[in-house]
């Protein structure tokens, strides 16, 4: 209730103030994304129950796939927003070009960190859970890099640049309407990866 009060009563005082309408409008429309997402996450790990019942290092490997995901966006939709805001990319065919050895870079790093995630999963759980496997856990965690990380970087890229262009914020729109977007999109690939691991046998 107190939080309630105190954030009427800032909203009332900054009513005249641009910025500050400016950023909450944006990022309301943010927040409210964010939410819609969130629920949608969990009505898709829901429908997966039973998989990761057999395979709990799933668990604990989720919230690094989530997370790292949402940082990858966020990369590079501040190296494209800065490249945007000082004048080295006036195209979205420029921004693509540019954003390909980023790209590669990034994707490069993150494939090592999803082979990590997936030994340290079977190493947390393995006490608990005898029958965990390092190659599933690991294959897993691969195979959803490799659906998941072309998708948030095509998608950090339109939104960065539709924002610019539109006079957005990018603080307020690029970076967390990425990382919410992320979410969902590590969560949908797990299911193919789910499906590709066991159907090549691991």
């Amino acid at each position: 209730m107190l939080v309630t009060l105190v954030s009427l009563y800032l909203i009332w005082r900054n009513r005249g103030a641009d910025f500050f309408v400016k950023t909450l409008r944006e990022g309301a429309v943010i927040v409210i994304l964010a939410s819609l997402f969130g629920s949608v996450n969990g009505l898709f790990l829901s429908s997966m129950i039973q998989d990761i019942q057999r395979h709990p290092g799933v668990v604990v490997l989720y919230p690094a796939l989530i997370d790292t995901l949402g940082d990858i966006g966020s990369i590079l939709g501040s190296l494209t927003t800065t490249d945007l805001a000082l004048g080295y990319i006036r195209s979205f065919g420029e921004e693509v070009r540019g954003a390909l050895g980023p790209i590669l870079q990034v994707e490069a790093v993150a494939a090592f960190m999803h082979a990590v995630f997936g030994v340290a999963a079977y190493l947390l759980v393995r006490a608990t859970f005898p029958a965990a496997s390092l190659r599933f856990l690991v294959s897993v965690a691969l195979v959803s890099n490799l659906s998941s990380f072309l998708v948030i970087s095509v998608f950090a890229l339109v939104v960065a640049f539709l924002s610019f262009k539109r006079g957005l914020n990018p603080d307020n729109v690029v970076i967390p309407i990425t990382s919410s977007i992320s979410d969902t999109v590590s969560t949908l690939s797990i299911m193919p990866a789910f499906a590709i691991v066991k159907l090549i046998g691991i």
